[in-house]
């Protein structure tokens, strides 16, 4: 994935404050796929837990 395309779904999530994936989705206008959502959502995850 493109960093400019990982960067889109970061501010979708951070936007819409969670993971709702849907929400995501149509935010994006549906041009990313659910599987690039998830994988960012998850990268964002971890780079939480290694601060916390």
């Amino acid at each position: 994935m493109d960093e400019a395309t990982a960067a889109s779904v970061r501010t979708a999530i951070e936007e819409l404050k969670g993971n709702r994936l849907k929400l995501i989705f149509e935010q994006l206008d549906k041009q990313v796929s659910y599987e690039k959502i998830r994988i960012v959502g998850k990268c964002l995850e971890n780079a939480e837990a290694d601060v916390g």
